[in-house]
């Protein structure tokens, strides 16, 4: 038997430990609204790309 608004609450669970497993660098997790950043932010760090006017809207 499920408690009345529970649903929404577990949808919830389920998508906060998605998010924490793309942040956690121990977890191979993509993520289709996080990783474009990630990967620019990657590519930032290791001198790969330098931010610009160009490149700005990536953030």
């Amino acid at each position: 038997m499920a408690i009345e608004g529970t649903e929404n609450v577990q949808e919830w669970i389920q998508w906060a430990k998605h998010k924490a497993d793309w942040y956690d660098p121990t977890v191979e997790k993509k993520d289709e609204y996080l990783n474009p950043f990630g990967e620019l932010h990657e590519s930032l760090l290791d001198g790969k790309k330098q931010l610009d006017r160009y490149n700005t809207d990536e953030l």
